[in-house]
């Protein structure tokens, strides 16, 4: 039995792409020393994260993402058991807005297949169905 938690918050405004690249890597190695699996999404200084292990390594994290200073109004969206995991094989996903010229089409086009996911992935858990929401929520929160 495994057990899935997901969450959203602001990341504070001095994220650049330095502060996402170090995150996905810590968190990487962090989540294989724990056996802590999920996905982040990282768009327009939001996050929203799922993760799924065993029940007190993933509220111990959670605890630790609470306390963590780069970002703030940490929200529990959904917690429950379930009896697989479903994203052992995902990491994270992120969109950096760096200069005003990259913006456009390349932007649509990231909001338009991630919008496609959502509809598209698997959502076995109301977790999941919970994650996938709130990550339309953020794509469409401009």
């Amino acid at each position: 039995m495994y057990f899935e938690l997901v969450y959203n918050s602001i990341a504070n405004e001095n994220f650049d792409e330095s502060v996402v690249l170090s995150l996905q890597h810590n968190s990487k190695n962090f989540n294989n020393e724990k056996n802590i699996t999920g996905c982040l999404i990282y768009y327009n200084l939001k996050f929203v994260g799922i993760l799924e292990g065993e029940e007190e390594e993933v509220r111990k994290l959670f605890c630790r993402i609470k306390d963590d200073p780069k970002h703030s109004k940490v929200e529990l969206l959904a917690s429950e058991f379930a009896n697989q995991r479903h994203f052992e094989h995902w990491n994270m996903v992120f969109q950096i807005k760096s200069s005003k010229e990259k913006i456009g089409m390349t932007e649509r086009l990231f909001k338009d297949n991630m919008i496609g996911l959502t509809w598209l992935s698997e959502k076995p858990t109301y977790t999941s169905k919970v994650f996938w929401q709130e990550f339309r929520n953020v794509l469409d929160s401009e």
